[in-house]
């Protein structure tokens, strides 16, 4: 259940119950069905308090009860009211929202974020401006904490929110969330028997790979995040007269057959290359080799 449906069913389920204090229960089923086209439990509790149950998962508000999906050794704080919690197969996000009494909502990330980090969780991220602190663990999945902003049942950011998705692919989400890494690098491009060498910066994080020369003649990126791969090449030869000018772009005709390699040490492309002085030429095999580090 997403949460911009499970927005939609609150909203009918509430529209529904202040309608009638008797039968409450069963008009707001009615409601959600017709509006959701699915089957809808809803109950509502003595404390006003409303569980909302689909095919897809289920959403709680108002009931201060630790959800069943919370894994054992997620850290909540002993005051913490949780006021909304959800479970979704269809979006794959487990999510609840709770505020205390005496913490605001970046006491409460703080907090739940040390216990986490003892418990062996791995902090993958922390964003001081939007307020988010990212985790992964094997057999509970990607751990989000941030504030209760845009939530349902909260009026403000005030609170506590955490997502937790179980099925998320961690390798790739430490590629996402990997700190951007910068070193000097060295560029060799070879391209109709001709060698340009050049010294520059290498920047990778997660899936970019990048190169950059010193003197902007030379230039490599390759981006693992897209499909199909996204290479570009650009080889300015400054000395010849005219100037040489030689690009690679795996997005245009010709493009597609552009190769890549990336290790630890660096990267390489390789592909048909168009002339960017004399557009009538056809393209020449070239290659570009970086070493980083």
């Amino acid at each position: 259940m997403t949460s911009r449906r499970l927005v939609g069913l609150l909203c009918v389920a509430a529209m529904a119950i202040a309608l009638s204090a008797c039968g409450a229960s069963k008009v707001a089923e009615n409601l959600l069905e017709a509006s959701s086209g699915k089957n809808v439990d809803v109950t509502v509790g003595d404390d006003d308090s409303i569980k909302i149950s689909t095919d897809e998962g289920e959403m709680q508000l108002g009931v201060n009860e630790r959800p069943d999906w919370l894994p054992s050794d997620f850290y909540l704080p002993p005051d913490l009211e949780i006021v909304g919690s959800s479970s979704s197969t269809e979006s794959g996000k487990n999510e609840l929202g709770g505020a205390s009494p005496t913490l605001d909502a970046d006491q409460l990330i703080a907090d739940v974020k040390q216990h986490l980090i003892d418990a062996g969780y791995e902090l993958l991220s922390e964003d001081e401006v939007y307020r988010t602190v990212v985790f992964a663990k094997g057999g509970v999945g990607l751990v989000r904490l941030g504030t209760t902003e845009g939530m349902v049942g909260f009026p403000d950011d005030s609170g506590l929110s955490v997502v937790i998705e179980p099925d998320a692919d961690l390798e790739e989400a430490r590629l996402q969330y990997e700190a951007e890494r910068t070193t000097s690098g060295e560029g060799v491009a070879v391209i109709e028997g001709v060698e340009y060498r050049t010294t520059g910066q290498c920047t990778v994080q997660g899936h970019s790979h990048v190169y950059d020369a010193d003197d902007g003649s030379m230039s490599l990126q390759i981006d693992t995040s897209v499909t199909p791969t996204y290479v570009a090449v650009a080889v300015i030869d400054f000395a010849a007269d005219p100037p040489a000018f030689f690009t690679l772009d795996s997005t245009l005709p010709g493009g597609e057959d552009a190769q890549y390699q990336t290790d630890a040490t660096g990267f390489s492309a390789s592909g048909p290359m168009k002339d960017g002085i004399d557009t009538t030429r056809d393209p020449v095999p070239g290659t570009i080799e970086v070493t980083c580090g």
